[in-house]
């Protein structure tokens, strides 16, 4: 019998553990010691509405959201990507989407009558802004989603200079800001960015599964997808207290812990690149300057794709992905690598998370090394 390796999980990106004071906040709604329907006025029900009153409130403070604004939860950032894109246009409206949205914007071109432009990216992965307003001003737009960190190659866009720019030309312009990826390494005050929707998503920021939000400015109106009386009249469906309360414990401690959170996943990062060039190891980055939550390589020494390379690296007890999961397993290849015209196949999506270690990378590396 072989001794089974110890599991490295470097796969951050696609979903996070639940953190100690996430569960703990979430378990006198799991145990029986609370339970009620918050739409319910009798005393249990008023409990449950309290509970997700004050984790509302929580969350309007860890994303600088003011008081009359709306705090809207969705089973997760799909649903609040197409709540955003589709709940706050109409029929022929035009939206203007970068080439690497996460896929559940992307498909939506397919699904609802809207005229939806891409915008290109550069082979940074950057937006070019020049392009952005030619793009405005021709098509009029009604709404432009940008994400702020991109799920796959971890670049960071300029959102506050960009929602500055678009909004000069033609302040009634909607902006949305996927920043499901975002939260953990960079603040998501809405104020400070000048959004007017933004979607984050619990499982990102060691909440649990199974839940989002999107945050909606004051001015803003929202049609539901379908109808219901809960969450405003705009998302249907009886609240799950249990996975509220462990998403606003997660936003707010990942809001306390986010100066110590990137300096210790960062020197992870720069510990990774220090070992590939250490061991001569030849590799291609995608995208520039990535968020530890999302570093894109490939390796032009190793003659396998990246979905061998995953299963091999699991075989190592090495957890990772090539891609967005949200792709599928057998995808074709990535359209945000084609995006930046990257025409290699044998990337992996290494990302780096709170319970990451050197002696993880270290491994992760002389893996790597034995496959050159």
């Amino acid at each position: 019998m072989f001794k089974k390796e110890s599991s490295i999980y470097l796969d951050y990106a696609a979903s996070t553990p639940v953190s100690k004071k996430a569960f703990m906040s979430m378990k006198p709604w799991l145990d029986g010691t609370h339970f009620g329907n918050a739409s319910s006025i009798h005393e249990r029900g008023r409990k449950a509405q309290k509970a997700i009153s004050d984790a509302r409130a929580t969350i309007a403070q860890a994303m600088g959201a003011s008081n009359n604004s709306q705090i809207i939860f969705t089973s997760g950032g799909t649903e609040s990507n197409v709540l955003a894109l589709i709940g706050a246009t109409k029929a022929g409206d035009t939206i203007v989407v970068s080439e690497i949205e996460h896929s559940s914007i992307r498909e939506l071109s397919d699904r609802y009558d809207r005229d939806f432009v891409f915008l290109p990216v550069d082979k940074r992965g950057l937006i070019d802004t020049d392009k952005l307003l030619q793009i405005v001003k021709n098509h009029k737009p009604k709404m432009v989603s940008i994400q702020l960190v991109n799920n796959e190659i971890g670049v960071v866009q300029n959102i506050k200079k960009i929602t500055k720019l678009v909004k000069a030309h033609d302040k009634a312009i909607l902006m949305h800001t996927d920043a499901s990826q975002a939260f953990c390494h960079n603040s998501c005050h809405v104020d400070s960015l000048g959004i007017d929707l933004m979607t984050l998503c619990s499982q990102k920021v060691y909440g649990p599964q199974g839940i989002g939000l999107l945050y909606v400015a004051p001015d803003v109106k929202l049609s539901p997808l379908f109808p219901g009386s809960q969450e405003f009249g705009i998302r249907a469906g009886t609240e799950s207290v249990a996975l509220i309360a462990g998403f606003a414990q997660a936003l707010k401690d990942a809001t306390g812990d986010r100066k110590r959170y990137i300096q210790a996943t960062m020197d992870l990062q720069v510990y990774l690149f220090e070992l590939l060039e250490r061991n001569n190891i030849n590799y291609v980055l995608s995208g520039v300057d990535p968020l530890p939550r999302a570093t894109s390589l490939s390796f032009p020494d190793i003659d396998l794709d990246s979905e061998k390379l995953v299963s091999f690296f699991n075989t190592k007890g090495i957890q990772l992905s090539s891609k967005s999961a949200c792709m599928g397993a057998h995808a074709q290849k990535s359209y945000v690598q084609q995006a930046i015209n990257n025409d290699a196949e044998k990337n992996i999506r290494i990302s780096i998370g709170r319970s990451s270690k050197r002696r993880d990378i270290e491994k992760l590396v002389s893996v790597i090394k034995e496959l050159c």
